[in-house]
């Protein structure tokens, strides 16, 4: 990975409740420590995103988006909280 030299790079911020996202925001971090913007998913405090920068999104953007989250079914059913937590909801980025 460390071959690319993307001009952003957005990865999920690592505070979040989620070892995956962790992951994923700590190793974005590493390889382009002054291009990444992470965005927030849930974190130990909170199902519901919080952050810096708030991303409003159109009714048009909403309505993807929730079409989107719908295709996570058999996770859904796992944590409905997570998912019930960002229906309808701005998205927020973090500084690094």
């Amino acid at each position: 990975l460390k071959q690319y030299q993307p001009t952003k790079v957005y990865a999920p911020s690592p505070n979040s409740k989620n070892r995956q996202h962790n992951l994923v925001g700590r190793v974005a971090h590493k390889l382009w420590p002054d291009k990444v913007i992470f965005y927030s998913t849930y974190t130990r405090e909170s199902f519901t995103p919080t952050g810096e920068i708030e991303v409003k999104p159109t009714q048009e953007e909403i309505e993807l988006k929730n079409k989107a989250l719908d295709c996570y079914k058999s996770q859904m059913r796992i944590t409905p909280h997570h998912f019930k937590a960002v229906y309808n909801k701005s998205e927020y980025l973090n500084k690094a």
